[in-house]
């Protein structure tokens, strides 16, 4: 069996590691309707708003708007969105 090597250093925090990931922006696959959230998202910056024009159920669009922003693809996408600006 292979053993995975950790990416973290001693002395490393989770933060830390999580602030340096940096996938590369051409490579960033997202489903057609995360797309529309990030595009969404740039207009108020207020994630429920943005999971509900883009298609999620009102009911569950706050806990589907944190889960979709805590992805480093999402973040990753707004980042580059905003740059755009």
């Amino acid at each position: 069996k292979a053993a995975c090597k950790s990416v973290l250093k001693e002395g490393d925090t989770v933060a830390e590691v999580n602030s340096n990931y940096k996938p590369e922006i051409n490579k960033i696959k997202l489903t057609d309707r995360q797309e529309f959230f990030c595009q969404e998202y740039m207009i108020d910056m207020c994630g429920t708003q943005a999971a509900i024009r883009a298609g999620y159920s009102p009911k569950t669009a706050g806990v589907i708007a944190c889960e979709l922003l805590k992805k480093p693809k999402i973040d990753a996408r707004i980042a580059q969105l905003q740059a755009e600006r």
